[in-house]
Formats: structure tokens, sequence, C-alpha cells
């Protein structure tokens, strides 16, 4: 029977003479890292500004709303002053969308390594470079395009669970996953 190795023994089978390769797999993976902060700093950036503007526009409706109280009378008003309260609360759904949306992308680990599509990984395929975390569309990250998608859409249900290597339909074109991290 074997004796098992010591950690020290088991740095030197795998470790020594592949400090060059182990060193070249730290690079990429930070790089990977990078890309990953990058994308998600620019989504939390426009999740920001929706933010900031759907604020704005409750404020503004609340400001509209309380003015014409003290403007007005009769159905014509209470109509007017109703249509504004619905539009408050839809902008109110609106920012907890948002904010719902914040705070899940605040979950996300930008140092996990992927194998396989997930939440919080990048897919690189053969249509398109692809960040699963939420539906915010095109972004431009140090000259390449990446598009911010959520699991909930046709092409992030596809993705989802995918690795590098694997094949795919998306309205009758052929894509091919070429990596994801």
């Amino acid at each position: 029977m074997k004796k098992p190795l010591l950690p020290i023994q088991l740095y030197h089978r795998h470790c020594v003479g592949r400090e060059p390769y182990i060193a070249a797999q730290l690079k990429h993976m930070t790089a990977h890292a990078n890309i990953k902060q990058a994308i998600l700093k620019a989504i939390k950036g426009q999740l920001a500004d929706r933010i900031l503007s759907t604020r704005e526009a409750i404020a503004s409706a609340m400001e509209s709303r309380d003015r014409d109280t003290k403007s007005s009378a009769g159905d014509k008003h209470e109509t007017a002053r109703a249509m504004v309260q619905i539009e408050i609360e839809k902008y109110e759904q609106q920012l907890s969308r948002l904010l719902r949306t914040l705070g899940e992308l605040e979950q996300i680990n930008t140092t996990d390594v992927c194998r396989n599509v997930q939440v919080g990984s990048v897919a690189i395929t053969s249509a398109g470079n692809y960040y699963m975390c939420a539906g915010i569309g095109k972004l431009e990250i140090d000259g390449s395009a990446y598009y911010a998608i959520s699991a909930a859409s046709p092409i992030g249900a596809l993705l989802l669970g995918k690795a590098a290597g694997d094949s795919f339909v998306f309205q009758e074109k052929p894509m091919h996953v070429q990596d994801v991290f």
C-alpha cells in the first residue's frame, strides 16, 4: 500500500517545472476577472442612471399632483389627479425592479471561475459576447461588444449551462460557444 503524499511532495509533483504555465494561467484568469469587473461596473453605472432618472420622474409627478390639488376642483381634476397617481405607481414599480436588479448584481462574484454559463459568467460565442446577469443590452468594454442578458431571455435560456465547445441554434442560426469564464 502506498503512503499518501505530503503537501510539499504534491507541490513538487504538480508545480515544479510548470511555473511558466501556471503564471500564464493566472494572468489569463486575472484578465477574465478584469473583463467581468469592467462589465459589471458599466452595468451598475447604467442602473444607477436609470434609478436616478426614475426617482426624478417620481418627484416631478408628485409635485405636479400636489400642485394640481391646490388649484383645481371637480371631476375633471379628480380624473387628472388619479392619472398622475397611476403614473407615480408605475414609476415606483420600475424603481423597485431596478433596485432589485442592482441588489442581484451585488451578489455576483467576478473572480469566480466558471466552466459552464451561469449568472455572472461571460460566454464568448461565434455570434457575440454575452454576460449573464440582467437584460441591460449592449456594452462596449475595451473595444469589444458584450451583451448583458438575463437567464430568462431567449438567448440566455439557451446559453445557460453551456460550456466551451458546445453548440446550439438560436433563431435558426447555429452558434458555437468558444469560451466561458
